[in-house]
């Protein structure tokens, strides 16, 4: 089971200042904002025991210029508390869905016009549409020079919570070839890495890395064509190349009885 507790989704609310402005037991000290995030993770152990495995995904860091975001040091913290009560492994990522495009380091081309027509943003109102499509080529072209495409740009990070704790640490982060999941693991900055965009581009990602790779198989350009069309559109890859070798592949290696 993943508890996620990333990304500005609910537990990661509490976690981070700029969200809990709480003033009960669960807001203000780090101790109160990781409240619900620990009694949930207290909560599962003692409904399925110890034996079942949890992994807990969360923030390096909140990534919120001029905000008051959770820092490293402080979800460092959260989880040596979350390893204690009993988190079998820790998965990091980083990003508030405030932080655009800290979440997501890619190409940003087109990204802000896509959201707005079948995206995320879809459903704003006409002036914030009107508004997020003027300013679309430069805001993206700005996020693009800030966030460009890197593969594992979160293990300087994730080398903090690995320092610190006992339990595997898992790094999710542009992850798409061999050789950048190989030099992860061999630097010590993570004990294992995780894929979201480069499995959407190629369903047959594991195969092609470990094994002998089909001839002319999809490699995710990252585009973030799949995050901008995100909860508006299904999830899929809207790179025409690359969804072409997608499907070559897949007709290739499909077996005799789904034919």
């Amino acid at each position: 089971m993943q508890i996620h507790a990333a990304h500005g989704y609910l537990l990661g609310q509490f976690l981070t200042p700029h969200t809990n402005r709480r003033t009960d037991e669960y807001g203000g000290p780090l101790e109160r904002r990781a409240r619900l995030l620990l009694e949930v993770m207290d909560a599962i152990r003692a409904r399925h025991g110890d034996d079942y495995p949890v992994l807990v995904k969360m923030n390096s860091t909140d990534d919120l210029p001029l905000r008051h975001g959770a820092t490293t040091d402080e979800l460092v913290r959260v989880a040596r508390w979350l390893q204690d009560a009993g988190a079998n492994a820790i998965e990091i990522s980083r990003g508030h869905y405030e932080s655009w495009p800290g979440m997501v380091q890619g190409n940003y081309r087109g990204f802000l016009r896509a959201s707005v027509s079948v995206g995320l943003l879809m459903h704003s109102s006409r002036v914030r549409k009107l508004a997020l499509a003027a300013m679309a080529p430069v805001a993206e072209r700005v996020a693009e020079r800030l966030r460009p495409p890197q593969e594992g740009f979160n293990l300087p990070y994730a080398r903090r919570f690995t320092e610190a704790l006992d339990v595997p640490v898992i790094a999710v982060g542009g992850f798409h070839t061999r050789a950048g999941m190989e030099n992860a693991l061999a630097s010590g900055s993570v004990d294992a890495v995780s894929a979201a965009r480069a499995f959407i581009a190629d369903p047959h990602l594991y195969r092609n890395l470990t094994g002998e790779p089909t001839p002319g198989h999809p490699v995710c350009g990252y585009c973030n064509g799949c995050i901008a069309r995100f909860s508006g559109s299904r999830i899929d890859c809207y790179n025409d190349e690359i969804r072409g070798k997608r499907e070559v592949m897949l007709a290739l290696t499909r077996s005799p009885q789904d034919k």
